[in-house]
């Protein structure tokens, strides 16, 4: 196999490399529009050597067309304050084709100089890298802004088309992540960092281990508001894992990932909030595999299936669950939700209804679950049995047909006289809002 560049070995040492990476005269008063054509022609034949040319708070625009060769890909900023972004705003008409190879390792863009937010790239479609750690981009040590960019047909190791090592916090707007391989997340990959990512689309990525769309280890990303849908993991967590982590996933949704949708392993106070999960499949918890501190809250579990045990959640270490609505999901045990190695877990103002397979809780030895304010309903392997046994009618427990507006059809708002609305609680417990939707049928 060719040698790896020196450059990008620094880059797996968490070094900075290249150039001094020293501003232009900051007595420039405006900056400077350059652009570089696909064909080379004009002032700056590549995109890096318009880079070189560049000085903080230029820009660099891409002419629509597709981008290739030395100079137009292993792209490095040099730690200036710059963006670059597609001439049309269009991605899909403005490609940086890499070529890379086993034989040959070429990636798109290198962050490795202390690039900050500043730098900016935007509306480009990175595609054909292949690398160790990363594939299209790499932010090693550095946290610039990525920003409406498409991933897709990228293969590393480790984070396929994007790699964020070494105190990266890179922020990553509206970009989609597709079609990309990597043994461990198959599109990103992050270790001892703290990426953000909003509004983004994961879509048919594959890890053969770990983290079919995203991987991260010693880590605490943030994702807000994106879409994973068909991605798949040979082991774990069929969309994103996390091992030995803090990360805050808010208003997801996680649709036909196989291997799982969320894999959390020796995680410290994992947050997942108001997130859907709908067909799902894994052997164990095909929604949320909860392994260490972790709180699930507001989130709807519809149709996930399991071969083994917890339909939706399988928790192997103390977690929260509560103001979720579980509806539908499959497991030959715990077909909602199974807890084991030995510790606790609660769940409160819940629904579990309608699950097929096997008892909706199910549990390990030594192992609790304990539920307050819960409305567990119309389930095949029946209700208040297994580790729910003895608790209805008591700490707010009940079982009543929630009133779903449209269950079959996905509606699982609550319609009116419902007991899991505040005040419709068959006791008059006040327990609140029990589930994850409000009141609100057409």
């Amino acid at each position: 196999m060719r040698s790896i560049p020196a450059f990008v070995l620094c880059v797996f040492l968490f070094a900075s490399c290249g150039d001094d990476g020293a501003s232009p005269d900051s007595g420039v008063a405006e900056p400077d529009t350059l652009l570089v054509r696909p064909d080379g022609s004009g002032v700056f034949p590549t995109i890096q050597a318009a880079i070189d040319s560049a000085g903080d708070g230029d820009r660099i625009l891409l002419a629509d067309g597709l981008f290739e060769g030395d100079g137009n890909r292993d792209i490095l900023f040099r730690g200036k304050k710059l963006a670059v972004r597609s001439e049309s705003g269009d991605a899909a008409a403005c490609a940086v084709e890499c070529g890379g190879g086993e034989e040959e390792y070429h990636w798109g863009f290198l962050f490795v100089d202390g690039e900050s937010l500043d730098t900016r790239i935007e509306h480009i479609t990175v595609r054909g890298a292949f690398g160790q750690s990363g594939g299209g981009m790499i932010c090693g040590g550095s946290s610039p802004t990525i920003a409406d960019c498409v991933f897709e047909s990228n293969k590393a190791v480790l984070g396929a088309a994007l790699s964020c090592v070494s105190g990266a916090d890179p922020l990553v707007l509206r970009c989609r992540f597709r079609e990309n391989h990597a043994d461990a997340g198959g599109a990103v990959w992050c270790q001892d960092a703290s990426p953000t990512f909003e509004e983004c689309v994961f879509d048919s990525n594959l890890a053969g281990a770990a983290g079919g769309a995203l991987a991260g280890q010693s880590s605490s990303f943030h994702l807000t508001g994106c879409l994973f849908d068909g991605n798949e993991a040979g082991e774990r967590g069929g969309a994103v894992s996390a091992l030995y982590e803090s990360p805050v996933i808010e208003e997801c949704v996680f649709r036909g990932n196989e291997g799982g949708a969320v894999g959390l392993e020796n995680t410290d106070q994992a947050l997942v909030e108001s997130c859907l999960f709908e067909e799902n499949d894994a052997e164990v918890g095909a929604a949320v595999q909860c392994g260490g501190s972790t709180v699930l809250r507001g989130c709807v579990m519809t149709g996930n299936s399991a071969s083994l045990f917890g339909g939706a959640v399988w928790c192997c270490g103390s977690a929260l669950i509560e103001e979720c609505t579980f509806a539908g999901n499959d497991a030959p045990a715990g077909s909602a939700l199974y807890a084991s190695c030995g510790d606790t877990v609660r769940v409160e103002r819940c629904i579990v209804s309608h699950q097929g397979g096997g008892e909706p809780a199910g549990a390990g030895s030594s192992t609790t679950v304990r539920f307050l304010c819960a409305d567990i309903f119309g389930n095949a392997g029946g209700d208040w049995v297994g580790p729910a046994a003895g608790q209805e009618n008591s700490e707010g427990n009940f079982s009543g047909d929630p009133l779903f507006c449209d269950r079959e059809g996905g509606d699982l708002r609550l319609g009116e006289g419902s007991p899991c609305l505040p005040g419709g609680h068959p006791a008059s417990v006040d327990c609140g809002r029990i589930g994850a939707k409000d009141a609100g049928c057409d």
